[in-house]
């Protein structure tokens, strides 16, 4: 079976704050979570008292843990620096982030199709075979992979039924 992905294009729709997604990257293709930040002019409208300019938590290498105002502090998704959009997509796998304008095509994460293999079929797949996790880059399933050490012989994962 073949998943179709319907991808958008960063000009017409952006996820939302914090959403799991898949983008093109160059020639990879990256399971993220998109994150919003703010765009230079927030953050002088944040100054001017324009808009709310709200008291957030952090660890600074100077200060240490301490408070201060959004306007003054400067995040990987804020439009600053390198990046040149007030947002970035966060690469969980690597660690790292991927500025906002280095992104143009980002879709939804396509629903796997474990649901879609009917009962015949699994009768006649060993279970084990059947969801065993693929060395792929982008899987979308990462949670379910990591269960899968916990498959035992009868398919179930600490005892429950999949």
């Amino acid at each position: 079976m073949q998943t179709v992905i319907d991808w958008i294009n960063v000009k017409d729709k952006l996820p939302n704050d914090q959403e799991k997604v898949i983008i093109v990257s160059g020639n990879e293709i990256e399971y993220v979570k998109f994150q919003k930040g703010i765009s230079k002019a927030e953050r002088e409208q944040m100054r001017r008292g324009e808009i709310d300019n709200p008291t957030v938590e952090g660890w600074g290498p100077i200060s240490g843990y301490t408070k201060y105002k959004r306007s003054e502090s400067y995040r990987a998704a804020d439009e600053d620096g390198n990046n040149k959009k007030p947002y970035c997509w966060y690469v969980s796998s690597a660690g790292t982030n991927i500025n906002g304008q280095d992104v143009t095509w980002w879709a939804y994460e396509p629903n796997l199709p474990r649901d879609e293999i009917c009962e015949s079929e699994k009768e006649e797949m060993n279970i084990n075979q059947m969801f065993r996790p693929t060395p792929v880059h982008f899987s979308g399933n990462d949670m379910i992979c990591n269960c899968l050490n916990e498959l035992d012989n009868e398919g179930r994962i600490n005892g429950k039924e999949m």
